[in-house]
């Protein structure tokens, strides 16, 4: 048995919505899913591209390449649907806000270095997390790599 809708409907990234609709009343809905999830194009089974990538993203292991790769992926995708921001493809994916920020805006050196003076300057925890749109892990961490980066450079 095949899906009798047309086949264009489901490869144009303008109605994914509509597709999605199609798909939400169909009784192969669940193996056409399955079929699809090394598929880059197209609406399977109700899953959309970024649906997928966001499914390969977590499921890869954190420390591992294909990780990063995916994340990019879903980024790519969320900014063709018009999700630019992090919060944006937060709100788009239902991925975790601090971890999409994280990813996407990075934790360079200077900004490490911004946390740690902050806390020299008598900045609590909390207070550096506000200021710089921070949890508190991500301020932990931050002061973590600045500390060893001191002990490295000594």
């Amino acid at each position: 048995m095949t899906c009798h809708s047309d086949p264009e409907l489901f490869f144009d990234p303008m109605r994914e919505d509509e597709a999605v609709k199609v798909c939400a009343g169909c009784p192969l809905a669940d193996g056409c899913r399955i079929r699809g999830l090394r598929e880059d194009y197209g609406v399977w089974g109700g899953s959309t591209p970024l649906d997928r990538a966001v499914a390969r993203f977590k499921a890869a292991t954190p420390a591992t390449q294909a990780r990063a790769l995916a994340f990019a992926v879903v980024v790519e995708l969320a900014a063709e649907r018009g999700h630019h921001t992090p919060d944006e493809v937060a709100a788009a994916t239902k991925l975790p806000r601090w971890s999409v920020r994280k990813r996407m805006e990075g934790h360079g050196k200077e900004r490490d270095a911004e946390v740690a003076w902050l806390r020299v300057e008598g900045a609590s925890i909390t207070e550096i997390g506000l200021r710089l749109g921070m949890d508190r892990n991500e301020v932990n961490r931050a002061l973590v790599r600045s500390t060893q980066a001191v002990a490295l450079a000594a």
